[in-house]
């Protein structure tokens, strides 16, 4: 937690605003998004997979930097993220924060993983 302090005029000290370290931290640029999207897509053509995401709409730097089909998913449940998963030449990019939604339900493999998104393939 951040705290300023703006010193007035008579020497005392009077707290102004308040920045949460986790909100501050949570907070990514497009231009890190976009290096992080561009890893998972080079991760996928490298190693000659599948890309498919889980739970959020269509990304400009998947479409663009991978030569196939993106299989974009937006339905949060288990089932259909493990039926994705039984595909074992798929990688699926995820949010760190759906996937703990539905962690206790499907078995996965973390590849690689940025502060928001992380690549995951069935075990």
């Amino acid at each position: 937690l951040y705290e300023a302090f703006v010193q007035k005029e008579d020497g005392k000290w009077t707290f102004r605003h308040r920045l949460f370290r986790e909100a501050l931290q949570r907070q990514m640029s497009a231009e890190e998004k976009e290096r992080c999207m561009e890893s998972f897509v080079q991760y996928a053509k490298e190693n000659n997979n599948k890309l498919g995401t889980f739970g959020f709409a269509r990304r400009y730097s998947l479409n663009y930097h991978y030569d196939g089909h993106v299989y974009y998913h937006l339905e949060e449940d288990p089932a259909s993220l493990n039926k994705m998963l039984s595909d074992k030449n798929m990688v699926i990019v995820v949010r760190n924060d759906d996937i703990k939604k539905v962690q206790a339900y499907v078995k996965y493999n973390i590849i690689a993983q940025g502060r928001k998104y992380m690549l995951i393939k069935g075990k």
